[in-house]
């Protein structure tokens, strides 16, 4: 985070609130091939759990899986 190479977890803790409903119950912080992620596990509000993956330089959404993750997004 110094180096500016990562956003502060609370930035995608912010992104995954404003994108899915459901608790966040756990996260790892993991470089893939030279680039940082954020992969976050989601409880969903049916009680499935979602694996979300998060480019941590940008916040982009990279990956998303999980059942019934779409009734779970919110609405831009």
């Amino acid at each position: 985070m110094q180096s500016w190479e990562i956003l502060p977890l609370s930035r995608i803790l912010e992104a995954v609130s404003q994108q899915y409903a459901g608790d966040v119950i756990g996260v790892e912080l993991d470089r893939d091939d030279r680039i940082w992620q954020y992969e976050v596990k989601l409880m969903l509000p049916g009680g499935s759990v979602a694996k979300l993956e998060y480019d941590a330089r940008s916040g982009a959404l990279i990956k998303a899986k999980g059942r019934n993750l779409d009734q779970a997004r919110k609405q831009p």
